[in-house]
């Protein structure tokens, strides 16, 4: 075991210290100094080197972490004619929701459950023909959940510095 001083910007493995997360401030601050701040944690959090020859030990150890991908969900309330309520149970898990117990409302099916936000569209689409255009869905934000099956991935929007050659080419117009 080889211990080291870590500052700011260095790729570090710290354990034994159970009650120390992420964000937590160790010591008085004016002993740290000016460059040895790190800021809290934040949805979106921009990790870098303090050398650029470090940059593939800082993916790499980002990678060996690993990462948990998680989608919004949203709550739904869908309540359909009683004659058309068997075809919805199949068409909700198709679209990856969890329904709750179907409730009868008089003449009409009343089904409550959460949905990833991102297949309430397609369940929508389908609700017109499911219940003879007489069934309605109300949606509201309910939180998020881990993504379950393939990750959901998109094109980068912006240049990749792994890349090196591409990153070089599409900065400067020349590898």
């Amino acid at each position: 075991m080889v211990e080291t001083r870590a500052r700011s910007g260095d790729i570090a493995k710290v354990w034994g210290l159970k009650d120390v997360r992420i964000g937590d401030r160790l010591g008085s601050a004016d002993a740290l100094g000016r460059e040895h701040r790190f800021a809290p944690p934040a949805l979106e959090t921009v990790i870098r080197p303090t050398r650029r020859d470090k940059m593939p030990e800082l993916h790499d150890a980002l990678k060996q972490a690993g990462t948990q991908v998680y989608e919004p969900v949203s709550r739904f309330e869908l309540e359909v004619p009683a004659e058309n309520a068997s075809a919805m149970p199949l068409n909700l898990v198709e679209c990856g929701a969890v329904p709750e117990t179907p409730r009868g409302q008089g003449c009409n099916c009343l089904v409550e459950g959460t949905i990833p936000a991102r297949t309430v569209q397609k369940l929508e689409q389908r609700l017109p023909g499911l219940s003879q255009g007489e069934g309605v869905m109300v949606t509201r934000f309910h939180g998020f959940q881990p993504v379950v099956g393939p990750v959901p991935s998109r094109r980068r929007s912006d240049l990749n510095p792994v890349d090196r050659a591409e990153y070089m080419l599409r900065v400067f117009g020349r590898a």
